[in-house]
């Protein structure tokens, strides 16, 4: 129970991971006049998500996810993804809206910090600018694509920061629980984790009230 608690948390992480590269081409306030109507999957306020980036982070999930669940990988759990990548990039669009308009930012200083400590682009314990941009060109992107991603990143979480500290695991949650102190731990951080997700989604929900959400479901579900 343990190992599966922390490996899926694990290959969670990394489909948010996904779901946040499909700002790499976006930007707030993209005219919507640049992408079809036939092409819109959703719209959030005056921005939109094309069945193009859908496509994009649903691709990449999915491959994450036959290489963890193999053959148990079914239709029911594609089905499922599909959903939880849509409402991801939902999630996520509204959150870099909401950032926008309350002037929450990421500076060029945090952003240097953050990829001058990243291991993958370091040399012997020392950033290197050879080995960033070679790895980025194994990805298929360059620097500029790479720093706009990593921005709305380190700004997604930013935003879900504030919402997450403010809750925590009330010591009687955990009461009456009977197992050993690892996998108590184990199952407190699920349950911080999941009671976390929950904030953020109620600001969320929240906030998309004010905003004029329309989405196409049939379009990719």
């Amino acid at each position: 129970m343990l190992k599966s608690l922390r490996k899926h948390a694990r290959y969670f992480y990394v489909l948010f991971v996904l779901v946040i590269l499909s700002f790499v081409l976006w930007v707030p306030g993209m005219d919507r006049n640049d992408r079809s109507q036939r092409e819109t999957l959703a719209r959030i306020g005056d921005d939109v998500i094309t069945q193009q980036e859908f496509w994009r982070s649903y691709d990449n999930a999915q491959e994450l996810y036959r290489d963890v669940y193999k053959e148990k990988y079914d239709d029911a759990m594609q089905a499922q993804l599909k959903r939880d990548v849509l409402g991801g990039m939902i999630k996520g669009r509204i959150l870099m809206i909401a950032a926008a308009e309350s002037g929450v930012s990421v500076s060029d200083q945090e952003l240097n910090d953050t990829i001058v400590s990243d291991p993958a682009f370091s040399r012997e314990g020392v950033f290197s600018v050879e080995v960033y941009q070679n790895t980025l060109r194994l990805n298929r992107m360059n620097p500029a694509m790479y720093e706009a991603a990593k921005r709305r990143d380190l700004l997604l979480r930013k935003m879900t920061s504030v919402y997450e500290n403010a809750v925590d695991l009330a010591p009687s949650e955990l009461s009456g629980v009977s197992m050993d102190n690892e996998l108590r731990a184990a199952l407190g951080d699920a349950l911080l984790d999941e009671k976390r997700q929950g904030a953020v989604l109620s600001f969320v929900n929240a906030y998309k009230k004010r905003l004029k959400l329309e989405v196409n479901e049939d379009l990719v579900l």
